[in-house]
Order: C-alpha cells, then sequence, then structure tokens
C-alpha cells in the first residue's frame, strides 16, 4: 500500500509523523507493507504567523500634528488617521482648523479674513494625512453668532464672506468638488477673537 500525505511544515509535526510511520511499518499487525512519501508544506505555525498582530496594530487610529501649523494645547493632535481596510483605505479626520492665533497681534479680526488661513491648514493637515481636498467626505463650519461688528452681526451666519473663500479654495484645489456640510451659529468658540472654525473628514485609498 502507498501513497502520498501532505502536511503542514512544524518540528513537532514532524517527529510525530515519523514515530507513527515507524510503528506502522514495523507492527505485526498489518498484514501489508506501508509506504507512504510525506509531503511537508511550509506553512507558518500561530506562532510564526504575525500577520494577525499586525492586522491589530493597522486597525488603530494614528494621530498626530504635521509640519507648517502651529501646534494645539496638549488636549488633542490635529489629525487622526484611522485605516477603514487596513493597508487600503483610510478615514482622515481632522479638529477644527481657524485663522486665528491669540498670541499674534496681527491675527485677521474678521471671518473673512479668518476663513482662507483656516483652508490652508486644512490644506496641509490632509497633505500630511496622504490626502487633498478633493477627498473631503463631510465639512462643518462653525461661526460667532455675535462678531461685535453689529453689520456683521445683521447678516445670517451663511452670509459672512467665509462661504465664497470656500467655494474659491475647493474649485482650485478640488476641481469644483462639493462634500455635504453643516453650518453652525455658535456663541462662541475657544478662545476670544476667534470668529470661524472648520472641520473635515476625508477618506484616501493608498
Amino acid at each position: 500500500m502507498s501513497g502520498v500525505c501532505a502536511f503542514p511544515s512544524s518540528t513537532l509535526f514532524t517527529n510525530h509523523l515519523s514515530s507513527v510511520l515507524f510503528h506502522l511499518t514495523s507492527t505485526s499487525h498489518f498484514p501489508f507493507e506501508l509506504s507512504c512519501e510525506a509531503v511537508i508544506f511550509d506553512y507558518p505555525t500561530p506562532h510564526e504567523d504575525h500577520r494577525e498582530t499586525n492586522m491589530t496594530e493597522d486597525t488603530k487610529p494614528r494621530t498626530f500634528n504635521p509640519l507648517g501649523v502651529p501646534p494645539p494645547p496638549p488636549t488633542y493632535n490635529h489629525v487622526c488617521v484611522t485605516p477603514l481596510i487596513p493597508g487600503s483605505v483610510d478615514l482622515v479626520t481632522l479638529a477644527g482648523l481657524t485663522g486665528f492665533i491669540p498670541s499674534d497681534i496681527s491675527s485677521p479680526k474678521t471671518i473673512k479674513e479668518q476663513a482662507p488661513i483656516a483652508y490652508g491648514k486644512i490644506k496641509t493637515c490632509l497633505a500630511a494625512a496622504g490626502a487633498t481636498p478633493r477627498d473631503i467626505v463631510q465639512v462643518r463650519h462653525y461661526i460667532v453668532n455675535e462678531t461685535g461688528d453689529p453689520v456683521v452681526d445683521k447678516l445670517d451666519v451663511v452670509e459672512r464672506g467665509w462661504g465664497d473663500a470656500w467655494i474659491e479654495f475647493m474649485d482650485r484645489e478640488a476641481g469644483g468638488h462639493r462634500p455635504p456640510d453643516t453650518v453652525v451659529g455658535v456663541a462662541s468658540l475657544a478662545v476670544e477673537g476667534l470668529l470661524y472654525e472648520c472641520e473635515v473628514w476625508a477618506i484616501v485609498r493608498k
């Protein structure tokens, strides 16, 4: 009797196989000659296969602060990259970005001036995560209701100049892409003088 047997590669398994074959071929209970050719395939054993560990690490969110954007307070980072399909598709979420620095007396004092600076930071943050404005899938605009300028405050928050700047930015950087957005009028933002903040999500294929 002869045959071909295929088994996974393992030192322990191979030693056990040899013992079994020796027993079968030497026992008097077998009335015929047994010949078995063992073909050992090099399949990784569980302790040799690191793919599961790597997969776990690949699915964890990763946060960082890119160069070219002023660092935020120590409670958070500007950028978070979360693998949706590890090694293939990432979700990129950004903290709200602004065009105002309280310690800088030259920081712009109007929404229309602050918004384009925020958009430049968004572009920088996305680029650091391997994305572009064309990859944006969701936008939130936060606008302070009362700016201290009575002329501006009479306008609806959607009419205070940031919209034109956003359209110009997306036309230039994203070929006219118009992702869904939400516009929120708020009583205040993080610091006095900050009138506008923009938060985006993007999905990027590697």
